[in-house]
């Protein structure tokens, strides 16, 4: 996978916070263990605005990352504000491994 929509999108700040994202914007990633609907939910913020989260089908080893304290960093891959709400902004994942970035696998 090298990339995947923001689940739930339209239902929380996305809207208001497309016309700032571009493609290479910073996002933060956020794991929700206490999620009453899912135990490996994984949020995603632009600053203090929260977009969505990580779709369920590859959040799990993301939330496992994160709550292992694995340097992983988030960022916008592409914005397409034509799109229906839960396609208009991709984004990608990468692990920190010192001085180099790879692509996190979500396989």
């Amino acid at each position: 996978m090298n990339d995947f929509a923001i689940a739930g999108f339209r239902y929380y700040d996305g809207a208001k916070e497309l016309p700032g994202l571009v493609a290479g914007t910073k996002l933060t990633l956020r794991a929700e263990p206490a999620n009453p609907y899912d135990c490996f939910a994984v949020e995603i913020f632009h600053g203090n605005a929260k977009l969505g989260y990580v779709p369920r089908f590859c959040n799990r080893h993301i939330s496992r990352l994160l709550q292992d304290a694995v340097p992983l960093t988030c960022e916008v891959e592409r914005v397409d504000a034509e799109a229906p709400p839960w396609e208009a902004v991709a984004v990608k994942l990468f692990l920190i491994a010192g001085e180099s970035q790879f692509r996190a696998r979500m396989a």
